[in-house]
């Protein structure tokens, strides 16, 4: 082997040695620090069954990524820009510990059902919990879901019937958050927690008399045992039939029609 061969190999070996050490001081460091390093892949699902087909919800512009201790206790919150549904993978150095790594689009319940004007708003949601050890690298892929449900209620060109009729909705767990539907106003739209029971309460006026109707299990003909499921968007349409004296639900849908009987016989 020449010299000038001799040399270049011997500056190539020092250069690996170095890098070598380097790459060996970084990972002490990091070993020491009692740290660990995680990727996130944050995206949101914007399919949501509606009645008996699928439909999609305008996913958000942003999520936040939480990371809890103690379940309460937020170690570090971030704000991830999506495009089209999906974050750009991004590094945290994270503490060793317990994690329970959360992606949201809202920091609290209270947040979401304040949007639209008390009507709520879609709740994206997912956790993962992760322990974090000391010189740990590994992925977090988070894809939140939506984790309450939609409601529609309308009234049928016959619901005239009634007088001054006001629909009430809320569901079990929460009784304190009451959505109307006035008959006047065109059918609109409104968010609830979800694996609860939908009540509607109806107070109207029927020849000059004031009623007032409750039914506790009011998507009986729509959901196993009348508890709503997240991510669902139920269609419900109140028909009175003069005749009997019965208000039906019934799902508007493209694949099919449900008819459910709700008694609201305005005679009694």
């Amino acid at each position: 082997m020449k010299i000038k061969d001799i040399m270049k190999f011997a500056y190539l070996m020092g250069t690996i040695v170095a890098c070598s050490i380097i790459v060996a001081c970084g990972n002490e460091e990091f070993n020491e620090k009692g740290e660990g390093r995680v990727t996130f892949n944050i995206s949101a699902d914007h399919h949501i069954n509606e009645s008996r087909a699928t439909v999609e919800v305008p996913t958000p512009e942003t999520m936040i990524l939480a990371m809890l201790r103690d379940a309460n206790q937020v170690y570090k919150s971030v704000e991830v820009p999506l495009s089209n549904g999906v974050s750009a993978p991004f590094t945290q150095i994270v503490s060793s510990n317990t994690y329970t790594f959360v992606a949201t689009n809202y920091e609290s319940r209270d947040i979401v059902y304040a949007e639209n004007d008390g009507r709520g708003d879609c709740w994206f949601y997912a956790s993962e919990q992760k322990t974090v050890n000391t010189g740990d690298v590994f992925n977090v892929n988070l894809t939140a879901k939506p984790c309450n449900f939609k409601v529609t209620i309308e009234y049928s060109d016959g619901f005239n019937v009634l007088e001054n009729c006001v629909a009430t909705l809320y569901v079990e767990s929460h009784k304190d958050r009451k959505i109307q539907y006035p008959q006047s106003t065109d059918a609109g739209a409104a968010w609830f927690d979800a694996n609860s029971k939908l009540i509607v309460e109806l107070d109207f006026s029927y020849n000059g008399q004031k009623k007032h109707k409750i039914y506790t299990n009011a998507l009986s003909e729509l959901a196993p045992e009348g508890i709503a499921q997240p991510a669902t968007w139920y269609h419900i349409t109140l028909t009175p039939t003069v005749a009997s004296g019965q208000v039906s639900i019934s799902v508007s849908s493209t694949l099919e029609k449900v008819t459910g009987g709700i008694d609201v016989n305005p005679k009694n």
